[in-house]
């Protein structure tokens, strides 16, 4: 499992889901129980959209080459609010929705600037603490024939 964690083919397929969960999810009408504070949506945004950011963070910070923090951190967020002004997009076609909400948009936007902030430091300490407990088997720890 370990390892796993250290493969950003892992991410990126988490990644992919997480993109057709919200793909699937921007073609719904929201249904909201009776009594939500107006505005509370947002706070769903920004928590949803800052999880995919943590799963593109993976899927970028666990490859061979790994982007600096400044690069990360650009990447991570233009690519979240890349995909919350997609989202919006998709949701203004979609029956009893309406899309390219500013302020949706925005609260993508910060997820997005959370999850960049918060994933370099992240998975830099997932490298550091896993890759020093895995093993590798070098062709001195093979019996010699």
């Amino acid at each position: 499992m370990t390892t796993l964690l250290l493969r950003n083919r892992f991410w990126w397929t988490l990644f992919v889901l997480w993109f057709a969960l919200l793909f699937w999810l921007s073609g719904t009408v929201p249904r909201f129980p009776e009594g939500t504070p107006q505005g509370s949506d947002k706070v769903l945004h920004f928590l949803f959209f800052g999880f995919g950011g943590g799963l593109l963070g993976g899927a970028l910070l666990c490859g061979k080459r790994p982007p600096g923090d400044g690069l990360a951190f650009l990447l991570i967020a233009g690519g979240i609010g890349l995909t919350g002004v997609f989202d919006e997009f998709h949701q203004s076609f979609t029956p009893g929705r309406m899309g390219n909400s500013i302020g949706d948009m925005l609260a993508d936007l910060a997820g997005g600037i959370a999850a960049g902030l918060g994933c370099p430091p992240l998975f830099r300490w997932l490298r550091s603490h896993f890759s020093s407990t895995t093993t590798t088997t070098t062709t001195e720890d093979l019996p010699e024939s």
